[in-house]
C-alpha cells in the first residue's frame, strides 16, 4: 500500500492544492461514512457486496493520507500510534485469554 501512495503522492499533494485542505476534510468524512455503509450493509443484509467495500476502502486510504499531509503528519509518528495501539490491543487480548483459560 505504501508503494502506490508513495509513487503517488504528488496526485495526492495536487488534490489537496486543487481543492483546498476543508474540502478535502469534509471529503475524507464523506467517504468514511460511505465505507461505514457498505460495512452496514454487510451486517445487516446479506446483499453487500465486497467489490464496493474494497472500493470505499481504498477511497478511506487515499483521504486518510491527504489528511495526514494536512495535519503534517509524519510517518514515524503515525507508526509509533499504530504501534502504541496494537501493543494495547496485544494486551487487551492476553488478557481476555487469560480469562478464558481460568
Amino acid at each position: 500500500m505504501n508503494k502506490v501512495m508513495t509513487k503517488n503522492i504528488d496526485i495526492i499533494k495536487s488534490a489537496i492544492e486543487k481543492y483546498g485542505e476543508t474540502s478535502q476534510i469534509i471529503k475524507t468524512i464523506e467517504e468514511l461514512s460511505e465505507l461505514q455503509k457498505e460495512l452496514c450493509k454487510f451486517i445487516n443484509t446479506t446483499e453487500y457486496n465486497r467489490t464496493q467495500i474494497v472500493d470505499e476502502m481504498s477511497d478511506v486510504m487515499i483521504m486518510i493520507k491527504q489528511t495526514g499531509l494536512i495535519f503534517n503528519i509524519s510517518k514515524e509518528e503515525l507508526e509509533k500510534q499504530i504501534q502504541y495501539k496494537l501493543d494495547r490491543l496485544k494486551d487487551r487480548l492476553n488478557y481476555l485469554t487469560g480469562l478464558t483459560n481460568s
